[in-house]
């Protein structure tokens, strides 16, 4: 699961999404809607992960990051 709180609300047609740290670079794992507190449950396999982070995406997500994540919180074994 990911908590966000305080994240500043997206130009239109924009969506926050999740991706984890893996390896090969990183690999989705679900839209974030906005919101003042909002918690997701995060999708995909997080075996190989070693962080998760949150970029600014086109609306409907992207397959691979467009930006540099705003935020990358590294996970513990």
């Amino acid at each position: 699961m990911l908590q966000v709180s305080g994240a500043p609300a997206l130009a239109s047609g924009r969506t926050y999404q999740a991706w984890y740290a893996v390896p090969a670079g990183f690999a989705a794992a679900g839209l974030v809607p906005q919101g003042e507190a909002v918690t997701v449950l995060l999708e995909g396999d997080a075996t190989l992960a070693s962080g998760v982070g949150l970029t600014d995406e086109p609306a409907g997500g992207s397959p691979q990051p467009t930006t540099e994540p705003l935020a990358l919180i590294a996970l513990s074994a």
